[in-house]
């Protein structure tokens, strides 16, 4: 299992970050918040082992932001700057977004969902970029029809998410009635223990715990094809 280690400024940002959350006024939100964290380290992870991999001396392809890189933020049809998550770059140029979003149950899942438009506006406005790949974890099957006309979509069932959560020790429980985490307050402590746990070592445990929710989806990411699926309306 490849080891994650952090830079001593990302190792004072994720404490800092662990701090902040054990204060938080909400734990079910912060919950959720953290999973997301995981969703998104470990789509920079995946990015991070395949670009390299499909880079040819005539295309030098590269992902960010990096560890470092400002936020990255391109403008929509009315002008406005959005940030956006990850981009694929060919020799400096952006032609890929690349979204990592987290849904938790189906009562957000409009809301939620709501945002590939947004992305699909900057798509439009934006002429260089090629398309969008979407890695999305939860129950985002009832919307995929919609956004595989927008984008490249890879969908992982939020059972699998807890699932892999699990193996590391932070088992996640879902009152079925009120369709809520159950104590959320202590389960996120037990994750915040574990994270910080291995952060003290100078290891990121966020980062392979994304990598391992993501990673059997990982080919799906790496195929040549990623362009022509990814390609412009």
């Amino acid at each position: 299992m490849e080891k994650y280690q952090l830079s001593t400024k990302k190792k004072s940002k994720l404490m800092a970050s662990i701090a902040k959350a054990r204060t938080v006024p909400a734990p079910e939100n912060s919950l959720g918040q953290w999973i997301g964290y995981f969703i998104d380290e470990g789509t920079s992870a995946i990015l991070e082992e395949f670009c390299p991999l499909i880079s040819t001396p005539k295309q030098n392809i590269d992902f960010k932001p990096k560890e470092g890189d400002r936020d990255i933020k391109l403008l929509n049809t009315l002008g406005q700057s959005k940030q956006i998550d990850h981009v694929i770059t060919i020799n400096s140029q952006i032609e890929i977004i690349v979204e990592s979003k987290w849904l938790k149950d189906k009562r957000h899942l409009n809301d939620k969902g709501a945002w590939i438009l947004m992305m699909n506006d900057i798509l439009s406005h934006n002429t260089y970029l090629k398309g969008i790949i979407v890695i999305l974890a939860g129950p985002w099957e009832g919307m995929r029809p919609a956004i595989e006309k927008r984008a490249k979509t890879i969908i992982i069932p939020e059972d699998f998410v807890y699932e892999v959560l699990s193996k590391y020790g932070i088992s996640i429980e879902i009152d079925p009635i009120r369709n809520a985490y159950k104590n959320a307050g202590g389960m996120l402590n037990t994750l915040l223990d574990i994270i910080e746990n291995e952060a003290k070592t100078g290891y990121d445990l966020v980062k392979e715990i994304g990598y391992q929710i993501i990673s059997n989806k990982k080919d799906l990411i790496k195929k040549g094809d990623y362009k022509s699926s990814c390609t412009r309306l």
